[in-house]
C-alpha cells in the first residue's frame, strides 16, 4: 500500500497544486504499484492475507481509475481545481482502504 500511497501523495500535490496531471509521470507510479501487487501476490497463504491482499487490490484499482479520472479531465483540456479531491467520492474510497489495510495490521515485504 506504501506504492499506492507515494501515487495518491503525487496525484494530490499535483492538483493541489496546479500542475498538469500527466501520463508519462502517473505511469511510473502505476507501474510500480501493480509490480508490488503481483509479488505481494505470491505471499498470499492464509485467509487473513486473502482479505489483505483484496484490500490492496481494491486500493490499486481505485487510485487507478482516480487518476484516469484526473487524466481524462486534463485531455479534455478541463480546469482542475486545487481543492477538486476535497469531495471527491472516489478519493474518499481510496483513502478508506488505505485506512483499512492500515488496520489489518498485516506487513507486506514488498508494499510496505
Amino acid at each position: 500500500m506504501s506504492l499506492v500511497r507515494e501515487w495518491h501523495s503525487a496525484l494530490t500535490n499535483a492538483i493541489k497544486n496546479g500542475f498538469p496531471v500527466d501520463e508519462g509521470w502517473l505511469a511510473g507510479y502505476r507501474r510500480q504499484a501493480a509490480t508490488a501487487l503481483r509479488l505481494a501476490s505470491v505471499a498470499v497463504s492464509t485467509d487473513s492475507d486473502r482479505n489483505a491482499f483484496q484490500l490492496m487490490t481494491n486500493g490499486f484499482n481505485f487510485m487507478d481509475k482516480l487518476s484516469n479520472q484526473y487524466l481524462a479531465a486534463r485531455q479534455s483540456s478541463s480546469y482542475i481545481p486545487p481543492d477538486s479531491l476535497t469531495n471527491d467520492p472516489l478519493d474518499q474510497k481510496t483513502l478508506e482502504l488505505r485506512t483499512l489495510a492500515g488496520l489489518h495490521g498485516r506487513k507486506w515485504p514488498v508494499c510496505g
